[in-house]
């Protein structure tokens, strides 16, 4: 960093403790002037930062305190970013301005209509001219669309960069803007009941500061996303945009680099370029005791022993391909969906989840099921994986499932539901049919959960993020697990026969396993080894996208690795972008919601509190969450699994039932 910018530096945390300690804003406007005419929004993202993160004594609560002086230093003494199209109608700079211009408007339109109340005798007011004041009051709140696409989509890319103070500052005061329109919103739907000054008051907090923000974002903002983003940054931003609806006026046109086919060439290769360094190779212990063949053709092999001979007959299965012989290094992350999960990271998942999982192929095969201890009904074994599904169900409930999946299969039905009490739970048990993008029947899933704690739910409210009796939520102990031989269950399998007076002991493994390092060399369709079974990444997603809720996934270091997909992104009761994966946790929240995520989080690793729900009721829904701590066997901490569902269907059921069997 140079001296220039040292001494900048320096300056500018002169002039906010100045200010801190209560000097006049005009009594530094000069200072300011001759050290910062004409400085970059990119110099002032970094210093921003240094001032707090650094040894300064400027915090972030400084910052915030300061904010609307420190921009108001600003005004007039930055230059212009540039960046090519972003003028052009649609790219998401075009859009922003647009929607701050319209915003500006429909401030003036309610200052005029204020100034015209207040002018007139409440009693001559009409019923019309009120509900006139709604609408506009209505209309301005479309900027919480224009605050929620810079949150999610502006502020990770600026984080990718560095840029991590700016988003921090400003999501606080779009927070507090949000606020005080709540309580200007509030005292105008009670006048005239209410005294005009307090609607007038209540207006004016808020425009003043809604106005402060449009400054920044158009003075600060947008020129360091103009600085610092590039042409493809911008074309993934202008793709997510309409799932978070616009402020006031939808874009014209929909924006794309002239040069798109070249950029996502050109993204690519750099993609391909990168490779996972340093990535732990695992090793197995096999015993070999007899020579394992390539061939697909049925061997025999005669074994000699005393006092007799064994005859070994081989015959591999023709269905799987040589990739199968292929083991994904279980560390290095694949894409999944919109996010990026290893194979251990997806195990975490499934398992800890609070729904027993189980997955049929489109075969009718049993391929996957996840370790749940929370309910006893429909037990699942080892033996079960590949196994014919009805041989896997007792029979009474076989003959309610055949003619059902029989309706999968014929796509004449897509889901199927249970609900009743089943010892102290009561469960809700879902079969949903799998179809891929081509409309192609895939399976089906089977979803059991226990509803009970939601029934249990009697208050109204939001609960506090306080600690609570431990929840056992561990695995299943694999000892507990029976080690049989059957198809597909590991790379490495043993068994032990008796004959006789003695006993013959296999040991079979894989000769020719390839541990593959690189994602892009291992193919979507190929079954892995998750837990007990089988399944492919095609197969992971359409599971986890079946789910009942949404599902995000926080790993060990408090990055934000994936989100299943169960619909629209607009339609998601908790939003998310893709532009948000990997994204530090701290910067998912806004400034006043994360020293309560923090106190969670760090309750959840350090095995302080085990799970933690929560629920709140916004209109006619009841948002139900769970936030549930991950460990291995070892107690090796491995991130968050957050659920959030509407379970007002499921309250509804109290009472009733309608039985599987």
């Amino acid at each position: 960093m140079s001296n220039n910018t040292d001494n900048r530096i320096d300056i500018l945390e002169g002039i906010l403790l100045k200010l801190h300690h209560g000097a006049d804003p005009e009594s530094v406007q000069d200072e300011f002037n001759e050290y910062f005419t004409g400085v970059s929004a990119i110099e002032i993202s970094m210093m921003e930062h240094q001032l707090m993160y650094g040894d300064s004594v400027i915090t972030f609560q400084d910052v915030l305190k300061l904010c609307n002086v420190h921009a108001n230093l600003f005004k007039g003494t930055i230059e212009d970013g540039k960046a090519p199209d972003a003028d052009h109608p649609g790219h998401p700079v075009t859009v922003f301005k647009e929607e701050n211009m319209a915003l500006r408007s429909a401030l003036l339109r309610i200052n005029n209509i204020l100034d015209t109340f207040e002018e007139m005798p409440v009693e001559e007011l009409s019923d019309g001219m009120i509900k006139g004041l709604k609408r506009q009051y209505d209309i301005i709140g479309q900027f919480d669309n224009h605050y929620n696409r810079k949150e999610h989509l502006f502020f990770p890319v600026m984080e990718s960069y560095g840029h991590d103070a700016p988003p921090k500052v400003m999501w606080a005061k779009d927070d507090e803007i949000r606020d005080l329109f709540k309580r200007a919103y509030k005292a105008m739907e009670k006048f005239p009941d209410i005294k005009f000054s307090k609607v007038r008051d209540t207006y004016e907090a808020f425009q003043f500061e809604f106005n402060e923000m449009i400054f920044k974002e158009e003075a600060i903002l947008i020129n360091i996303l103009l600085e610092s983003f590039n042409q493809l940054d911008w074309y993934n931003i202008a793709l997510q945009c309409d799932n978070y609806g616009y402020a006031i006026i939808p874009p014209r046109e929909t924006w794309e680099p002239e040069n798109l086919a070249d950029l996502l060439e050109e993204d690519t290769k750099k993609a391909e370029e990168l490779t996972i360094q340093e990535v732990p190779t695992p090793t197995k212990s096999v015993q070999k005791t007899m020579n394992t063949v390539e061939s697909k053709t049925i061997e025999t092999r005669k074994i000699t022993v005393n006092g007799g001979q064994f005859t070994v007959l081989w015959e591999p299965d023709e269905t799987l391909d040589s990739s199968s012989n292929q083991i994904m290094n279980p560390t290095v992350p694949l894409s999944i969906g919109d996010g990026y999960l290893s194979l251990e990271q997806i195990k975490v998942i499934f398992d800890y989840i609070p729904v027993k999982v189980t997955f049929v192929d489109q075969n009718d095969i049993v391929q996957y099921f996840n370790h749940k201890k929370e309910s006893s009904i429909l037990p699942r074994h080892a033996e079960n994986i590949g196994a014919k599904v009805e041989d896997v169900y007792p029979e009474a409930v076989w003959d309610t499932l055949e003619p059902i999946v029989q309706a999968f299969k014929d796509n004449t039905l897509t889901e199927e539901s249970f609900w009743f009490e089943h010892e102290s739970e009561f469960l809700y048990i879902s079969y949903k049919a799998l179809f891929n993008e081509s409309g192609q029947y895939q399976g089906f899933v089977e979803i059991i959960q226990n509803i009970q704690p939601i029934l249990d739910i009697q208050t109204d409210k939001w609960r506090n993020l306080l600690p609570q009796s431990k929840v056992d939520l561990t695995l299943k102990d694999p000892a507990n697990l029976t080690q049989v031989n059957h198809k597909h269950q590991s790379q490495a399998e043993s068994q032990v026969l008796q004959f006789g007076k003695g006993q013959l002991e296999f040991n079979w493994s894989v000769s020719n396993e390839t541990v593959v390092n690189d994602p892009k060399d291992f193919s979507n369709e190929q079954l892995i080894s998750i837990g007990e079974g089988y399944l492919s990444l095609k197969q992971v997603r359409l599971i986890l996208d079946s789910m009942p809720f949404e599902i995000t996934y926080v790993d060990g270091d408090h990055k934000f690795k994936y989100f299943n997909n169960i619909g629209p992104y607009d339609e998601m009761l908790f939003q998310r972008s893709p532009l948000e994966i990997g994204r530090d946790l701290e910067y998912c929240h806004p400034a006043r919601v994360w020293p309560k995520v923090k106190r969670l989080s760090e309750d959840l690793q350090a095995q302080r509190r085990f799970i933690e729900p929560m629920w709140f009721s916004p209109g006619n829904k009841l948002i139900y969450i769970l936030y549930i701590g991950a460990q291995d066997q070892n107690d090796n901490y491995h991130g968050i699994v957050e659920t959030v569902q509407d379970a007002s269907m499921y309250v509804e059921l109290d009472g009733t039932e309608k039985r599987l069997y």
